[in-house]
């Protein structure tokens, strides 16, 4: 249950950091086009930067943030471990670059992936 807790913790970071991205990205055109704007959605990014700083309670559960995030990035580092070693690994690397040898590097690129984002989240927030 409590490592249950941990990854929708984490979860719910990483998607919102997605969401502010996202939404960074989408609004970018938008101020090319209507600079006037700008100053409204720059306000309306930072107050959901706040009121994701508030319901997160960083500052108050920060150890918390800092172990499952730790927790999660050796999770990453032992799927692609297992996936590496495991009898039902696809990775076959005598058969050089085909395409069951693609799918499962991409499989374990996935968990790569996370990890950095995990590792940009630690960085940047803890």
């Amino acid at each position: 249950m409590k490592d249950l807790n941990r990854i929708i913790i984490c979860l719910g970071i990483v998607a919102g950091l997605y969401y502010i991205l996202r939404s960074r990205n989408r609004n970018i055109e938008g101020l090319s086009s209507n600079a006037g704007m700008s100053e409204m959605i720059a306000k309306g990014l930072d107050n959901d930067i706040t009121q994701l700083e508030d319901s997160l309670q960083i500052e108050k559960y920060k150890a918390n943030y800092k172990t499952i995030l730790n927790d999660m990035i050796k999770w990453c580092d032992l799927a692609i471990l297992n996936g590496l070693i495991s009898g039902q690994s696809k990775l076959n690397i005598t058969e050089g670059l085909n395409e069951t040898n693609t799918q499962a590097v991409t499989s374990l690129n996935q968990y790569s992936q996370l990890k950095t984002t995990l590792q940009g989240v630690y960085n940047t927030l803890l």
